[in-house]
């Protein structure tokens, strides 16, 4: 079905037969469907216009209200008889019509007219609320076409608002956008207006009367899958449709065919869960493992002992576990023994033929699953939030993987390699899949400098790292195993070892010290089976839009625990402060701290700052292997140690997974082994190599002195010469993502092209096209305008950037940053629509548990760096609010205070919120050892540079003061309290809780005084020639709303109470 819809704001569609000069329009543009918004129309009604061939339908106020807003739609004649459903009018700002496609399903078209700026707020979020519902009704299989006049300025911050603006928006976001933007995160849509590069004259739909600027108003928008349904959305600037807005057309081209059922071959599986929780099993599982091995296994080489072992373990888990029942990540499956038990009970009742006895066990059924639903939310949540406080990053995703449900799946025929048909034979799918993951593991890489490797200092050799390991580093090693986890090419998942008997551990430590002595490792702990998951965008049946996991061994992973453990704790001594990735204690808040903290001096002594944030292509793929032994040997790594390591990239073999069918194997032969827990410390040791070797050639750092033994709050303590410490920072560094700093443009330069040399050197390669730079020039003062380039190409400049999740500014305030959390958040909150908040089976209790499991963290992530301002803590507050009340079900006519929302669902305002966050932090940070960075920069200021005179820029010390102050914490010896841990977080969670308590009580009060405030009068004064003013100030006005607006604001003590 190929067909265009449109967008029309008439101001008046009535008398003189314009509805037959519109159809003629709509004709002449050869539009199916239009949306027509501020009608003027009253209550509902149909009209045909046989000429015209076009129908209209309305829906407007009721007839004894002034005529205002309305809205309706122009249907095609032919279209308008074969509808099985007319038009149906939810009020004079929304109506929708339904279109049954050629499937079983259907098409929402929802016609819209959003009240405008200056209406009152109640009236907006009325609007809102009303269309939420309406959305919310509507099946998540349907289409949904949302189209009509917002009244809305979206901008075009297409990083903040990912996947609900496109790329080429309009203008800049204003409040009624912001309640727009927030719509489409929530139930997962995007404004098609944004999405195609067109001349703005193609895009903007109303010019502003006064300032003749041209603004996009009128929008039509689409479900986030089903943008590909959309050809093109552009003005029609030729369309004459008396009124001042623009025609906008859409071409759509609905794609309804069933998505052909991929053939579903599971391998053979054991149900290893059951192993965690019987120790019966465990047991017999022991002996059946120990009965079945040989005595001694000294004759055999370590492949064959590996065989041999793993095909004993299978067949004996095979035997004594059992297969596993399919099931899903839901409450239903996990509960599945209780619910079976309850449905038993109930249906031997059903037998009785006492009729009340039927219905109350019917009742207790519903109540008790009711329960179990409840109980396993509640449990999900704490563990989510449990997750989130402890830091652990990819635990915490993985849950909400789980929470957010099951993904509809597609399959599609891929296309070859030049995309120019599709493959549906197997075998040709398989060799596809081979030769794209061939070329994306085997990258064309720069050949590194061997030679100059070879010339770099070498350390001295640490020998213990050599040692036999002994079985408390194998316990240690089994214990860091995860659970739930795919295995390898053995089919022997991580639950074997963590689970199993002590027969089943005792061989596998024996042939691990086999390994450790002849350093061969057994090659299905080489291999990597590749499974392929679809990004969530792109085109389906395009490979590259499929990322690889590799899963490989869990018995390899052990040995490579064990290695991994006295690398790290070696590399520790070798890293650099500035590297903060995959290291104990220091995570991306690190990073984002001193970032900001240095934005922050520099423009707190009015100095420049360059920033230039690097990105690697392929950075742990195109490792060269060679140069990377060099480099592990150079620092300290023994021979032995070194040997093991080279083992599991030597000679590693991969094969690709598709529809439980495997391809033929392939060699990779480049970078660092994908889903090896040594990864990211073998790339860690590495990229510090080419860093130092960078900073060789650099001389101008920005310099910072510092000094903690006295308070941050004392700016004396730098008076001391003696007692300061002088640091460079050139850059800051978590995993492969790097920012370099200079306080000027000439040492950025150097910086960069010294990097650049030094990748070249070690094999790596700097992205030109996503190397950005941001320039942050004093206040006040235009920085210099010459760019940095690389190899003769200007790299980007910006004036935000997204570093770690966070985004940066060039005026380091929060500008960008909080509408990208606010963002984040709604879209977190609208997946949990139906799931959670919709839910009646799950108590209240455990919804505002998962709010803050889920929510909450990703609204205020990286919140401890904030430097707030009011306006900043309202915005976030007011979303805050918003998804509580949503929450509770409190709709904007009960007239609920924010203060008894929040005492309802126990939780505390954003800023209380915040604060927690920084006072914990700002704990953390004293705590930390001298030589760490973050704390380094924290009592720092920069050696040159001087602040200006008066009253200072909001500085984070001076927030942390404010917090300090608002807690009743004292400013003096908060410090020496924060070195003690469980004192001074005890100390936040009380002091916290009673700000908030204090804040709301206020809240209360002033809410109160204005209630009960006597509603003031007026004595309206006119001069001579009978215009109204003021007698004090003489200012005329036109309105009595003006004239008393005016007095309420400068001259209160004179109005009549």
């Amino acid at each position: 079905m190929i067909g265009y819809v449109g967008v029309g704001n008439d101001t008046n569609l009535c008398p003189e037969r314009k509805t037959a000069l519109i159809a003629r329009e709509l004709a002449k543009y050869d539009i199916d469907i239009a949306a027509i918004s501020e009608t003027h129309l009253s209550d509902s009604g149909e009209l045909c216009e046989q000429l015209g061939g076009y129908t209209y339908y309305w829906s407007g106020k009721t007839d004894s209200e002034r005529a205002a807003s309305g809205v309706g739609f122009a249907v095609r004649n032919r279209l308008a008889q074969k509808l099985q459903e007319v038009p149906k009018g939810i009020n004079d700002r929304i109506m929708t019509l339904r279109l049954q496609l050629p499937t079983k399903k259907y098409l929402h078209l929802i016609s819209v007219y959003a009240p405008t700026l200056p209406s009152p707020d109640e009236e907006k979020a009325k609007f809102y609320y009303e269309l939420n519902h309406v959305i919310n009704k509507i099946p998540t299989a349907d289409k949904i076409l949302l189209l009509g006049d917002f009244n809305a300025r979206v901008g075009r911050d297409c990083s903040a608002w990912d996947r609900v603006l496109g790329r080429h928006g309009v203008g800049n976001c204003n409040a009624n956008g912001f309640d727009l933007l927030t719509l489409c995160a929530e139930q997962g849509l995007t404004i098609t207006n944004t999405c195609f590069r067109l001349p703005e004259k193609y895009k903007t739909t109303w010019m502003h009367p006064r300032s003749k600027h041209w603004h996009l108003l009128d929008y039509i928008i689409v479900r986030r899958r089903d943008l590909g349904d959309v050809r093109i959305t552009r003005v029609m600037r030729g369309a004459q449709g008396w009124t001042d807005h623009r025609l906008v057309r859409s071409k759509l081209r609905l794609h309804l065919k069933i998505p052909r059922r991929a053939p579903h071959k599971h391998p053979a599986k054991i149900d290893w869960e059951r192993l965690i929780k019987n120790q019966e099993l465990t047991d017999k599982l022991d002996e059946a493992f120990h009965a079945g091995m040989p005595e001694s296994m000294e004759d055999v080489s370590v492949d064959e002992g590996w065989r041999l072992y793993a095909e004993n373990l299978r067949g004996c888990a095979s035997r004594v576990i059992g297969r596993p029942k399919r099931k899903n990540q839901d409450w239903f499956d996990d509960s599945d023994a209780e619910i079976r038990k309850l449905v038993e009970e109930y249906r031997r009742t059903l037998l009785s033929t006492d009729t009340s006895e039927r219905r109350g066990a019917h009742h207790g059924l519903k109540a008790k699953v009711r329960a179990l639903k409840n109980e396993w939310w509640a449990n999900k949540a704490l563990e989510i939030q449990y997750y989130a406080d402890t830091n652990q990053t990819g635990r915490f995703f993985e849950s909400l993987q789980t929470v957010f449900g099951p993904k509809y799946k597609k399959t599609a025929p891929i296309y070859n390699k030049d995309k120019t048909r599709r493959l549906t034979v197997q075998n040709d799918v398989l060799a596809r899949w081979v030769e794209h993951f061939h070329d994306v593991l085997n990258p064309t890489a720069q050949m590194p400098d061997l030679m100059y490797i070879e010339s770099l200092k070498d350390l001295s050799t640490v020998e213990d790292l050599a040692d036999r390991p002994s079985f408390n580093e194998y316990v240690a090693a089994v214990k860091r195993l995860k659970n739930a986890k795919a295995p390898g090419f053995d089919s022997l998942p991580s639950e074997i070892y963590k689970y199993g008997g002590p027969q089943i551990n005792n061989n596998l430590f024996r042939l691990i010290l086999r390994i450790w002595d002849c350093e061969v490792v057994p090659q299905d702990w080489r291999d990597a089976s590749i499974c392929k998951l679809y990004k969530g965008k792109g085109d389906i049946a395009d490979c590259g839009s499929y990322r690889g996991v590799s899963l490989l061994s869990a018995a390899g992973k052990i040995l490579a625990h064990i290695i991994n453990t006295r690398l790290s704790q070696h590399a520790e001594t070798l890293l650099p402060e500035a590297q903060c990735g995959f290291r104990p204690g220091r995570g991306t808040v690190d990073a984002i701290f001193v970032v900001k903290q240095i934005q922050e001096k520099s423009l707190e002594q009015y100095r420049p700052l360059y920033m230039c944030f690097v990105d690697l292509e392929k950075a742990f793929d195109k490792v060269p292997r060679e140069a990377l032994w060099i480099v592990l040997k150079k620092a300290g790594c023994p021979k032995k140690l070194l040997n093991l390591i080279r083992q599991f990239h030597d000679n590693m073999m991969a094969r690709v997974r598709h529809e439980n069918d495997f391809s033929d194997q392939f060699p990779v032969t480049s970078g660092v082994k994908q889903g090896c827990v040594l990864a990211p410390t073998l790339f860690s040791l590495y990229f510090a190599s080419v860093m130092q070797d960078a900073v060789k050639t650099c001389n101008n750092f920005i310099t910072i002195n510092t000094r903690s033994d006295r308070s941050v709050f004392d700016l004396s303590r730098f008076r001391a010469k003696r007692q300061v410490t002088s640091l460079p920072v050139m850059d800051i560094v978590y995993a492969d993502d790097v920012c370099l700093m200079a306080d000027s443009l000439e040492s950025l330069q150097t910086y960069i092209d010294s990097l650049h040399q030094s990748c070249r050197k070690f094999g790596l390669v700097i992205s030109t096209s996503k190397t950005q730079v941001l320039k942050q020039a004093p206040r006040g003062s235009i920085g210099d305008p010459s760019n940095i380039s690389l190899e003769g190409t200007a790299l980007v400049e910006v004036t935000d950037f997204k570093y770690l999740g966070s985004r940066l500014r060039n005026d380091n305030t929060l500008a960008s940053e909080v509408p990208a959390r606010i963002a984040s958040a709604a879209a977190a909150f609208g997946k949990l629509k139906t799931r959670v908040w919709n839910s009646h089976d799950i108590k209240l209790q455990t919804k505002i548990l998962v709010y803050q499991a889920i929510v909450l963290p990703t609204l205020l992530y990286a919140a401890e760096t904030w430097c707030c301002y009011r306006a900043n803590i309202k915005q976030l507050d007011i979303f805050h609010l918003k998804c509580l009340r949503s929450i509770l079900r409190i709709k904007w006519q009960d007239r609920v205070p924010n203060t008894e929302v929040l005492r309802r669902v126990g939780l505390p305002g954003i800023e209380a919120l915040i604060i927690k966050h920084q006072l914990r932090w700002s704990g953390h940070v004293v705590r930390m050892s001298e030589c760490r960075l973050p704390k380094a920069v924290f009592y720092s200021e920069l050696s040159c540079g001087k602040r200006k005179q008066g009253g200072q820029y909001l500085r984070y010390k001076d927030v942390l003061k404010r917090n300090l102050a608002a807690c009743n914490i004292p400013t003096d010896g908060w410090e020496g309290l924060a070195r003690l841990r469980p004192e001074w977080r005890h100390t936040v969670h009380i002091s916290v809780e009673a700000f908030e308590e204090k804040r709301l009580s206020d809240l209360d009060a002033k809410r109160q005084v204005r209630r009960t405030r006597p509603k003031p009068s007026y004595t309206y004064t006119y001069n001579s020639s009978g215009q109204l003013y003021c007698t004090p100030c003489g200012r005329i006005f036109k309105t009595k709303s003006g004239f008393a607006s005016h007095i309420r604001a400068y001259h209160y003590d004179q109005l009549n109470t």
